[in-house]
């Protein structure tokens, strides 16, 4: 592979179960977006939590993230009305729960997406190439270094006994029991 062909380490992760999940077709493509700025945010705080920094635990309800409307609008280049619109579809989704504090203001518990159904036909996915089996599918394509070149993923047992992909660019880091509901 050239060098000019390499998948960039700066990237965003969108989970393809928010195409391929019927459940997921009226969500609209930008609250996508903003679920999937979320994780990206949310990794930055299981990284704490892995260091042994828990200002982004909570003991009650596992990890969470702070992400203004403000800062949003900036990064999508919109209003703060429609980012308040985007994350009412997510909440609407069940994908993400937010909490207001008195201090620091939303506290963003981010949802695990649910896995598209098996029994579907692959002719009624809108990506048939993603319908594989989970478990062979993240080690073909995230061990293939030749792509993603010093990163490491961490693969967490979380309370509800789903797995938890988190790609931590450049760092091997310990692994560690978390609650993440």
């Amino acid at each position: 592979m050239r060098k000019e062909n390499k998948v960039p380490q700066n990237f965003l992760f969108i989970d393809v179960d928010l195409f391929n999940n019927p459940k997921y077709h009226t969500l609209s493509n930008t609250a996508k977006l903003v679920y999937s700025l979320y994780t990206s945010r949310f990794r930055i705080s299981f990284y704490h939590y892995l260091e042994e920094d828990y200002t982004y635990y909570d003991a009650e309800k596992g990890l969470f993230i702070y992400f203004s409307n403000e800062d949003l609008a900036k990064i999508l280049n919109v209003s703060t009305r429609s980012i308040t619109n985007y994350k009412r579809e997510l909440l609407e989704f069940g994908l993400i729960e937010v909490q207001d504090t008195k201090n620091n203001g939303h506290r963003i518990y981010v949802k695990d997406v649910e896995v598209t159904p098996t029994d579907l036909d692959k002719e009624d996915l809108v990506m048939p190439y993603f319908a594989t089996d989970k478990e062979e599918y993240p080690s073909e394509v995230i061990s293939d270094t030749n792509t993603m070149e010093n990163n490491s993923v961490i693969t967490e047992k979380i309370s509800n006994n789903k797995e938890k992909k988190i790609l931590l660019s450049k760092r091997n880091l310990k692994t560690k029991d978390i609650t993440y509901d």
